[in-house]
């Protein structure tokens, strides 16, 4: 898919984005996969999640009503219930509480058209990351954010979103922003991809894994590195403003890359998973 700036020019190429899968030993695709997600509650491993699945306890809701019936109050479902009423409530900071980085790649497709690919770019400045472009893809738009421009307008835009996905967020995007623009408080749900794919045996940077699955970047951006981000900041501060467009253009290569790499995450998460329900749900009829 070839995706155009407004000149018209192609900016970035990469592969089509993929359906989320189907499979038969899964939740159904109309549950949120994250509400169907059951191993990161106390007491409840990946064989007993699939157990669960197995007798037809598909949601958080059906679970709460399960254990109801079985046990006194325990921290199963005490966990159980906050989840439920942070997600009813779409308190997505509470619900992150809960939720480590591990399953989060089942979020992946549970937030069509509000869901939000993050990156950003910076520059050393007193010894800190200073922000300069941050950009936010949605699925259908790419919008930019320039310091010195609309980089105070960030935090509103972002409030639309309940799942953000960034490459390295937890450690680099979202800790620069909040000590960069002081007031920044991220409401959303996070996606971190670096551990998504880690457990699928792709380590390194984004550029890197990029290359590992054959996504092509337009020929202006293609090499650029955090270093070229940081010397067109320099460049555009000196009155270049072709400077900015280009680092724009790199920004937005970054972030188109992330949605697809969250699919390609997704999916062969969701392979594996499937394998593994399969196998234990043959177990459970020896």
């Amino acid at each position: 898919m070839r995706l155009k700036d407004s000149s018209g020019s192609t900016m970035y190429k990469c592969p089509q984005r993929t359906r989320a899968p189907v499979s038969e030993t899964l939740p159904p695709r109309s549950i949120p996969f994250l509400k169907a997600t059951f191993s990161h509650l106390p007491g409840i491993g990946p064989q007993m999640e699939c157990r669960l699945w197995s007798l037809g306890i598909l949601t958080w809701e059906d679970l709460h009503r399960w254990l109801l019936c079985r046990t006194r109050r325990h921290k199963t479902l005490e966990s159980l219930e906050t989840q439920i009423q942070a997600f009813r409530d779409r308190r997505w900071d509470v619900l992150a509480q809960f939720l480590p980085q591990r399953i989060m790649w089942r979020a992946t497709h549970d937030f069509p058209g509000r869901t939000a690919f993050l990156d950003i770019e910076t520059h050393p400045m007193g010894g800190r990351h200073a922000v300069t472009v941050v950009g936010i893809w949605d699925g259908k738009a790419y919008c930019p954010y320039v310091r010195g421009r609309n980089l105070d307008e960030l935090s509103d835009h972002l409030a639309r979103y309940e799942l953000v996905v960034t490459f390295g967020g937890t450690r680099f995007d979202i800790p620069v922003l909040k000590a960069f623009l002081g007031n920044f408080t991220l409401c959303a749900l996070h996606l971190d991809l670096i551990s998504t794919l880690r457990t699928l045996g792709f380590t390194g940077g984004l550029k890197k894994i990029e290359q590992r699955l054959g996504i092509r970047r337009d020929p202006q951006v293609d090499g650029l590195t955090g270093r070229d981000a940081v010397r067109l900041w320099r460049s555009y501060q000196a009155g270049d403003q072709n400077a900015l467009t280009k680092l724009i253009a790199y920004n937005y290569a970054d972030v188109r890359s992330l949605e697809f790499l969250a699919d390609f995450g997704f999916e062969q998460h969701f392979r594996l998973l499937e394998s593994k329900t399969r196998s234990s749900g043959e177990d459970l009829h020896d």
